[in-house]
């Protein structure tokens, strides 16, 4: 409850009267200690009491200390016997009580005087909430509560001339429009539609920072002033983070909708120095990543640096390849260096384009900023568990592990579990024929999590391995808390095995993996100098050019069929 209170004294600083105001009563506290004549009348006031005049009501009691504790007008050391309460009435609805403290009883002339000040504190209180009604919607959207386009455009202004004054700082104005929005209303009836609106309103305002400016520009377009942008490239982020937002499903009536969304950005002030040339910049490119196709992303196309063209064209490119299924895996065996057999195969992602072959470093790391990862990731872990039971069916060679890498997005995805569930059931691949590669980075992100899911995993009985050991924390203390099953050693310290610190390094990593029981496998073996450096340390597995390079599916039937028995070094 907020309050405004009043003193009155005489001439030697004695308290004669204390007046309390509440106008804003937000908990029915106040109305259920107050005593006196009241109707009630169901569903009207914040406590469903009405006055039915102005007269004051007395308050006594624990009751009239409660209110006051409340108003913060409580003091054990002052001693009111007289407390009257006098309603703030407009119209029969109830906005507020004035209450009146003295340590005597009140005077008729004061008590008429509190009655009328409370009576004309309703007009004025009733006055204040129509203006502010006004002004809000001369501001705001009335369906979704956000700015509306007359007070954004406000705002563009305000932001032109903030950052027009400081030549470092930038920002990108966004323009929103959700792909044939049409449909929904002709198909489900506005009603829906402005359901849809409101929720996809509130998804683009949780999803930008509170500096931000966001509105409803107009009909099933929202615009968003995103300030202090560093790159292109984070608005591009941003982005994307918009469009997998509003692109989540939405229920209700029985009926769940799937929207798309393309957006088109420009920047400040490299787009324009003034709203009119920004406004019409954004809505060029709006329209632009419309014509693309649903849910495309473009930057206003004078000013697009060469890196950003060639970023969302690689993004492009990647969305297109996973639709005419593009990619495909490669695989790469591991040799048992003590009975010199396969032990398993690494399966890696290629990305055959119609005129070149695309290297994953070239395109992982974007796809993991888009999220696009996720849907690639699927496909690995699908075709390789595919492709290992097609092995095993044709009996070629005993059964072993396919390994698959796992991304951070792909790990951190809270369905991760029940989809490798559904693929090994439809794939009918045993869950000890697949291993799971993840980073130490990955894992060491949030500990406690990483157990969990690895827990689980493990109890399905897939297996689990570090990649890259020795490049991050390389803590054996994770290794016994998670229990892998597998040392993945860099090929950095494989490469350089002839350097004595290399040498004692994986030595070192080698026996303390044998104490614990994890198998080692090091990566990147080139040479047959570096073969016999790890025969010497007694590593488990190899895997590298020296015995084969990645192979798509029909080579690496070939080599499995010919080294079926063994292999000879």
């Amino acid at each position: 409850m907020e309050a405004g209170e009043i003193w009155l004294r005489d001439n030697k600083n004695n308290v004669l009267y204390r007046l309390i105001m509440h106008c804003h009563l937000e908990d029915s506290t106040l109305f259920s200690i107050l005593e006196g004549r009241k109707t009630l009348i169901k569903g009207q006031g914040p406590a469903g009491y009405i006055w039915n005049t102005h007269e004051p009501i007395a308050l006594k009691g624990a009751a009239a200390t409660k209110l006051l504790t409340e108003a913060g007008g409580y003091n054990h050391s002052e001693q009111w016997n007289n407390i009257l309460g006098f309603p703030i009435l407009f119209e029969n609805d109830l906005l507020g009580s004035v209450i009146l403290l003295s340590p005597h009883h009140q005077s008729n002339t004061l008590l008429n005087a509190v009655t009328n000040v409370s009576a004309q504190l309703g007009n004025f209180i009733k006055r204040k909430q129509t203006e502010e009604q006004i002004v809000h919607l001369k501001e705001y959207d009335e369906l979704t509560g956000l700015f509306n386009r007359d007070f954004f455009e406000k705002q563009l202004m305000s932001s032109i001339k903030k950052f027009a004054d400081n030549e470092k700082s930038r920002f990108t104005l966004l323009l929103i429009n959700i792909d044939e929005f049409g449909e929904i209303n002709n198909n489900f009836g506005y009603e829906s539609g402005d359901t849809i609106l409101k929720i996809v309103a509130e998804r683009i305002k949780n999803n930008v920072s509170v500096d931000d400016v966001v509105a409803r520009f107009e009909g099933d377009s929202f615009a968003v002033i995103k300030k202090y942008v560093d790159t292109p490239e984070s608005v591009m982020i941003l982005a994307r983070s918009l469009q997998e937002k509003i692109s989540e499903p939405i229920t209700f009536n029985h009926q769940t909708f799937t929207l798309t969304a393309s957006i088109g950005a420009t920047l400040f002030p490299e787009d324009g120095k003034d709203v009119q040339h920004l406004l019409k910049n954004v809505t060029i490119s709006m329209r632009r990543a419309k014509e693309l196709g649903r849910n495309e992303f473009q930057f206003y196309q004078l000013y697009m640096t060469d890196r950003v063209r060639t970023r969302m064209y690689l993004e492009q490119s990647i969305r297109h390849a996973l639709e005419l299924q593009e990619f495909s895996l490669f695989y790469q065996p591991k040799i048992d260096l003590k009975n010199k057999r396969i032990a398993g195969v690494e399966a890696l992602i290629r990305w055959q384009k119609k005129d070149s072959m695309v290297m994953p470093s070239d395109f992982i790391p974007l796809a993991e900023d888009v999220g696009l990862i996720v849907p690639i990731g699927e496909f690995v872990l699908l075709t390789a568990c595919h492709q290992n039971k097609y092995w095993q069916n044709g009996k070629i060679i005993p059964p072993f592990p396919i390994s698959v890498n796992l991304s951070m997005r792909q790990f951190n995805d809270p369905k991760l579990v029940d989809k490798i569930k559904g693929i090994l059931k439809e794939t009918s691949l045993s869950p000890s024929c697949l291993e799971l590669e993840l980073t130490e980075t990955i894992i060491m992100q949030n500990i406690e999590y990483s157990a969990k899911i690895l827990n689980v995993l493990k109890e399905l009985g897939i297996l689990l391995s570090i990649d890259d050991f020795g490049t991050g924390y390389s803590s054996f203390k994770y290794l016994m808390e998670f229990t892998v099953d597998t040392l993945k050693i860099d090929q950095y310290f494989v490469k350089n095995l002839s350097d004595p610190k290399a040498y004692n390094i994986v030595s070192a990593i080698i026996a303390m993996a044998k104490n614990m029981g994890v198998r080692v496998v090091a990566e990147g073996v080139e040479t047959k100098a570096q073969l016999n450096k790890l025969i010497e340390c007694e590593c488990d597995e190899v895997q590298g050019y020296l015995f084969s390079r990645p192979l798509p599916s029909e080579a690496m039937n070939s080599f499995l069929t010919m080294r079926s028995k063994g292999l000879e070094f």
